[in-house]
């Protein structure tokens, strides 16, 4: 007997050996969780009869007595372990099988088809993984949650990107409950470099090709006429699409790994401010979506550039870090469209960026009187290029007097001012010129949608 308990402790080793080994293959994370569960709890359990057996036999100078008390002893700690074990991996593989009955998006599971009204608060069962960009198992781990159909927060170099397989409808109409994002609003698709235009595009101008030469990798979206049967549901339902290269490296590094295009508007509650960081993706998405990749501070601060190629003439349909002077450059005139009803690229809304306190635009030379006649009603936060006011109840912030830098700053100072419980922010109106052009429109339309608790 003693023969035989030593062989079934040997089988339980080999089992787990074998095991790990086909593990390791295995190329989906959760497979390899509950399939790993599966393996040890087995194990656990032959090495404990092995040694019962042993025990049983050889005795050890004991008497039968207490030689029943140890076996019973073993069973009583190893029993608990492995129908634990079990029943962990048993949830596991119905998690990763099962569509999740709250409408709500889990690691890596199917897209349930009946609509669902958006539920924002982070879920402490569904906990988003934040991973480094600057790790590359990181990066590969993105990637296979983005192939499994999941979402993913990725940092550019305007704001961070809730992105998913851009050719996965399913995977895409997941950003939209997410975000609680309207359906028939467009989004971006990602692309790794200008040759991959042709794939989602047809009948690329010439125009295109001189302005992904000149601005890409970079902050300016191309809207062209989308290829038959190409992300249908990241167009909204037009027949245009909008494509960029972005020029963050982590960015850069998820699409060569993913070779195909990443769909990705803000990662941000739909309407709200847009992120710029890991912490703010986290903080208004954190359980919502699979993970986030860290990146660090997004270095322009500002949405893309979208520029519309699918007509006669080039029309700036919002702008950005590529001013219109930069692309009058390169592409000649072009038209500015102030209004659109059907919008044809993401941030055309007349309320978007959008803190929830209410925010008021002001003149330089009114700024420090509106700050002394609100605060006679409550706090004030004020967002202002010069100097602190002395004014009482009063928070003065300082925003830096170059558009670059102005813009880079922002959203986080927006998030910073939003979250003191104010009762107004009031924001200093930055200069006229095409450098502050985006800065104006982000804060004119920031202003038409602040003060609503959900942005709609």
């Amino acid at each position: 007997m003693t023969l035989i308990g030593w062989a079934i402790c040997g089988l339980a080793s080999f089992i787990l050996l074998v095991a790990a080994l086909g593990v390791i293959r295995l190329p989906d994370a959760l497979a390899r969780q509950h399939a790993a569960t599966k393996a040890a709890t087995l194990a656990v359990s032959l090495f404990a009869s092995g040694l019962a057996l042993v025990a049983w036999d050889a005795g050890w100078g004991w008497t039968w007595l207490w030689r029943l008390l140890a076996i019973v002893a073993i069973l009583l700690l190893t029993l608990p372990l492995a129908s634990h074990g079990l029943a962990r991996a048993g949830v596991m593989e119905r998690e990763h099988l099962e569509p999740n009955p709250r409408g709500t998006p889990d690691t890596l599971t199917s897209h349930t088809d009946e609509p669902t009204e958006p539920d924002l608060n982070p879920l402490p069962d569904n906990p988003t993984q934040r991973l480094s960009g600057d790790l590359p198992a990181d990066i590969v781990r993105a990637v296979e949650i983005l192939q499994a159909g999941g979402l993913v927060a990725m940092p550019t170099e305007t704001v961070y990107g809730l992105g998913a397989d851009a050719a996965n409808d399913q995977a895409v109409a997941r950003i939209f409950e997410a975000k609680g994002r309207p359906a028939d609003h467009p989004l971006i698709v990602h692309i790794a470099s200008a040759s991959e235009m042709t794939r989602w595009a047809r009948d690329v101008p010439e125009t295109a090709w001189q302005l992904a030469g000149a601005f890409w990798p970079g902050p300016l979206t191309l809207i062209l006429k989308r290829a038959s049967g190409m992300a249908e549901a990241a167009s909204g339902g037009l027949d245009t699409i909008g494509l960029r290269v972005p020029g963050h490296p982590v960015a850069r590094a998820l699409l060569a790994t993913f070779k195909g295009g990443i769909a990705a508007p803000s990662a941000n509650r739909f309407g709200r401010i847009s992120p710029t960081s890991a912490e703010h993706v986290l903080a208004e998405l954190g359980g919502r979506i699979d993970a986030v990749v860290d990146g660090g501070v997004c270095s322009v601060g500002l949405e893309s550039t979208i520029l519309d190629l699918s007509g006669d003439r080039p029309r700036m349909l919002r702008p950005g870090a590529v001013t219109t002077d930069m692309l009058v450059q390169v592409i000649g005139g072009l038209d500015r469209v102030e209004k659109n009803l059907l919008p044809k690229a993401p941030g055309m809304l007349d309320a978007h960026y959008a803190p929830a306190t209410p925010l008021c635009l002001v003149p330089s030379h009114l700024i420090e009187a509106e700050a002394v006649r609100q605060a006679a009603n409550g706090e004030v936060i004020v967002l202002a290029r010069g100097r602190a006011g002395s004014v009482e109840r009063c928070r003065w912030m300082q925003l830096p007097d170059d558009a670059a830098r102005f813009g880079h700053e922002l959203y986080a100072r927006l998030r910073e001012a939003d979250a003191q419980g104010a009762r107004v922010i009031l924001v200093e109106t930055p200069p006229p010129g095409p450098e502050w052009d985006a800065v104006n429109d982000r804060l004119r339309r920031a202003a038409t949608g602040s003060g609503m608790t959900e942005s709609a």
